[in-house]
């Protein structure tokens, strides 16, 4: 029984080994990768920036004032412009019944002028 059990700490020894090798190259694989990874990261965050900082230099951005005051600025033209419209809707109103009205006292000035 002394031979069947050194074989099989002998197997569980190889076994161990060959379980660490494999953890071993995985962990390498895993470390290439994240290696990589981090690289084409770095490079895209670089690029990212460079592209940033060219578009700032480009395009003045607005501070958070200006942009509330162009918000308001936004909904005072938009609240003109509705009443704008009201207004123009009353004077299309207005001149249709004066139209109308016009029309009445043509009809009215023919039927009085043949009598």
């Amino acid at each position: 029984m002394q031979e069947g059990g050194a074989t099989e700490k002998a197997n569980r020894r190889q076994l161990q080994k060959n379980i660490e090798n494999c953890v071993n190259v995985l962990q390498e694989g895993v470390d290439i990768e994240a290696a990589e990874a981090i690289s084409v990261f770095s490079n895209k965050t670089t690029s990212n920036e460079k592209w940033a900082a060219t578009l700032n230099g480009t395009y003045k951005i607005k501070t958070e004032h200006e942009i509330e005051e162009f918000i308001v600025a936004k909904k005072d033209y938009i609240e003109k412009i509705d009443k704008l419209e009201q207004k123009v809707n009353y004077f299309e109103r207005l001149c249709n019944e004066m139209e109308e009205l016009g029309r009445e006292l043509e009809i009215k000035t023919k039927v009085e002028r043949s009598r």
